[in-house]
């Protein structure tokens, strides 16, 4: 029962900081190639927009997908070790996973809007697109990663290198 309120009170403080201050910081910094081509973009239809959101897209879902990838064997750890229930690790897993990258598109979208009100002129963002790539990809990827975990090698074989918080 303790392990259990740990992984939920563990879950949403994990969130709220990954979700708020980190994500949008390191998925900005990850996207900013992506950025730079899609500069002064004042139509979506641009190409130089499509490319820049595809860069953005690339970086930013190969970042997300390591931390996803991370967070789910941390998961398969405590379900092997501390007989969790599978069912609801997964669950929570799937919540924080698809629901931080969800707030942090939110609010990406939300600042873009406020700027957009000030400065009438504002270009399109490359980067709010590469965001619902990495969105709709996480979301894919997180039930491949779940029943084919063999599928993370070789481009995330890193990852195995990073020691689990237990």
């Amino acid at each position: 029962m303790i392990t259990i309120l740990l992984i939920i009170v563990g879950s949403i403080l994990i969130f709220s900081l990954i979700s708020r201050l980190l994500g949008p910081l390191v998925l900005n910094i990850i996207g900013f190639p992506g950025a730079m081509i899609g500069i002064k973009s004042s139509n979506k239809k641009e190409t130089k927009f499509i490319i820049g959101s595809l860069i953005s897209g690339i970086g930013q879902s190969y970042l997300y997908l390591s931390f996803m990838i991370y967070v789910i064997g941390f998961s398969r750890l405590l379900i092997e070790q501390r007989d969790v229930n599978e069912y609801f690790m997964w669950v929570i897993c799937f919540i924080f996973l698809i629901g931080t990258i969800q707030q942090i598109r939110y609010k990406g979208n939300l600042e873009f809007n406020e700027k957009k009100t000030k400065i009438p002129t504002v270009y399109e963002n490359p980067q709010l697109s590469g965001l619902l790539i990495t969105e709709i990809i996480a979301f894919i990827g997180f039930f491949v990663i779940i029943f084919y975990p063999d599928i993370v090698y070789p481009l995330w074989s890193w990852i195995e290198l990073i020691p689990f918080p237990l």
